[in-house]
């Protein structure tokens, strides 16, 4: 008989223990529980055969799930009764692709709905299969019917949740663990964990996204709960909703700090954050607190700056000195002006209240720093700072730009650093105006000695020997060589 309808060898089937084994061994090979056998004969018109096959296959199943090593004369007797009036087709149908067949029509019999997943899903008998296998766990030779149908319920349900899934990602997998690492790597890319979606949203929706997240994040290999009709009901709004990220944001400043913030204001705080997808609660709101202390901070000096460039009409004090060739520390000088400059240069660093102090010296030096705009009264600052004493012979012998370009061209470059240079500037400045005095000033002076009387020479003379020892020196000595 095994022979017959396994197709073994006589070594295969001498006795009926290794019979047994090697019938066993056969039935895992094709992968298909026998009884489906019977199924199969009810889609090729030999009804007929149906209750015969059906006994033949059950008896097969018992005697191939018995426990104990050996089966008694009776119980083998009674097996091969049920095998007999149909040894012969059974031997014809024991084959993979009826044996599928016959899985095929058990489905349409009994899980009509899987059938329509399998297709959504893009499965294929032997996939099912697998996943049944998974389900009893154990060889299809002792699977019996009632139990293969238990189980079917649960696998239409875990696939029903996860073509669900699928169509709230928008893609077809077939494995869950497939589907979990699409959705955090592909899908839902936020920077916030899924639970911070649930921020003043209905119950029915939050409750939604606290499944989702054990479903995707959870451990458990299996799908549990079958929610497939809840998620398809709100997908539209589940996609949405996860994917605004600016307005989840804007949820959780409300929640941390009581304020009311704009989606734009939402959005530049979330692009602010760094990955926070596994991070706890409480990391959570540090990093989005001191996210939006960022973005305030930014907002104040983007204002600072434009403020800046309204009055000044250029970048920063450092660009300011390049573009008029004077340092700004010479046209505005104080405390308060010299503070407003440092800070400037490293605007990152500085704190919220600093910031506001420097809008505050903005708002109260707006007139000084818009008079500057003017290269006029520019020149006239720089011309008193590296000329000194010789700022008005200069100007009247109309050497002032002669001379500013002198100085540019010897200390080009940096101009905002020229202060810590200033000894230098102003001796090169000297050396030029004494190598082009007699050319430029000295007619000058000529003619307004010319236009004077002894008495206000002599006069000039007292005070200016008075005022600097160094022409009452020169004046001893030039008298001295006279006599």
């Amino acid at each position: 008989m095994a022979r017959s309808i396994f197709h073994l060898t006589e070594e295969q089937a001498a006795y009926p223990e290794e019979a047994r084994k090697n019938m066993r061994s056969t039935v895992i090979q094709l992968g298909y529980p026998l009884w489906a056998l019977s199924y199969h004969a009810e889609q090729i018109d030999r009804q007929e055969l149906v209750p015969g096959i059906a006994r033949a296959t059950d008896a097969l199943g018992d005697l191939l799930a018995y426990e104990r090593d050996e089966l008694n004369d009776n119980e083998l007797e009674q097996a091969n009764a049920a095998m007999e009036p149909v040894r012969r087709e059974l031997a014809k149908l024991l084959s993979k692709d009826r044996l599928q067949q016959g899985m095929m029509r058990f489905l349409q019999t009994h899980a009509i709905k899987l059938l329509s997943l399998m297709s959504r899903l893009h499965m294929d008998i032997s996939q099912v299969m697998t996943r049944l296998r998974g389900l009893l766990n154990e060889d299809t030779y002792l699977w019996r019917e009632e139990r293969v149908q238990e189980k079917l319920t649960q696998l239409t349900s875990d696939l029903d949740l996860l073509d669900a899934l699928n169509d709230l990602c928008g893609v077809v997998k077939t494995d869950l663990t497939d589907l979990r690492i699409y959705f955090k790597t592909t899908w839902f890319k936020s920077k916030l964990p899924l639970l911070c979606y649930r921020g003043g949203q209905p119950t029915e929706v939050a409750g939604l996204i606290t499944y989702l997240h054990e479903l995707i994040y959870g451990t458990n290999k299996a799908l549990g709960d079958n929610r497939a009709d809840d998620l398809r009901q709100r997908k539209t709004q589940l996609i949405t909703l996860l994917h605004d990220s600016a307005a989840a944001t804007a949820v959780l400043i409300r929640e941390f700090t009581g304020e009311t913030v704009s989606m734009a204001e939402a959005a530049e705080v979330y692009a602010a954050l760094p990955d926070l997808c596994n991070a706890p609660p409480e990391e959570v709101r540090s990093q989005l607190l001191h996210a939006l202390s960022h973005c305030a901070k930014q907002k104040k000096l983007a204002e600072l700056r434009n403020r800046w460039q309204a009055l000044t009409g250029s970048d920063s004090p450092q660009r300011w000195s390049e573009e008029k060739r004077c340092p700004i520390q010479w046209v505005l000088v104080g405390a308060a002006h010299h503070s407003f400059f440092a800070r400037f240069g490293r605007l990152q660093q500085l704190t919220e209240s600093e910031i506001d102090e420097m809008l505050a010296y903005l708002a109260a030096h707006g007139a000084e720093l818009n008079a500057f705009r003017y290269q006029e009264n520019v020149a006239a600052k720089l011309l008193q700072t590296v000329a000194g004493d010789y700022s008005d012979l200069v100007r009247e012998a109309g050497m002032v730009d002669r001379l500013l370009d002198h100085i540019y061209r010897v200390f080009q470059g940096d101009v905002y650093q020229w202060p810590l240079r200033l000894n230098e500037i102003q001796r090169a400045a000297r050396q030029w105006f004494t190598s082009n005095y007699k050319a430029t000033a000295y007619p000058q002076v000529v003619k307004a000695i010319e236009g004077l009387s002894a008495e206000e020479i002599k006069r000039f003379v007292r005070e200016w020997a008075a005022e600097e020892p160094i022409i009452g020196a020169r004046l001893l000595a030039a008298i001295k060589r006279r006599d």
